[in-house]
């Protein structure tokens, strides 16, 4: 990801299938290939578009991370 302007621009958006009580780790920063330029910001929003999590400059820097737990019911 580059610069995403607090995910106002250069923003992607990738859907996922997840199962309850999965672990979900992803970010620009703290993963096995991460990369960024410039100041990211990431979100995970739940397919009703309610935002489960967010999350900028988790490393200590620019880059974010995020890790969440699924609820123990429910896709």
């Amino acid at each position: 990801m580059s610069n995403t302007d607090d995910a106002t621009k250069n923003t992607k958006d990738v859907p996922l299938n997840l199962n309850a009580q999965m672990l979900l780790t992803f970010g620009t920063c703290g993963v096995a290939g991460a990369s960024k330029s410039g100041d990211t910001l990431i979100r995970l929003i739940d397919p009703s578009g309610d935002q489960l999590r967010k999350n900028d400059d988790a490393c200590g820097g620019t880059g974010s991370n995020i890790s969440y737990v699924l609820p123990t019911t429910g896709t």
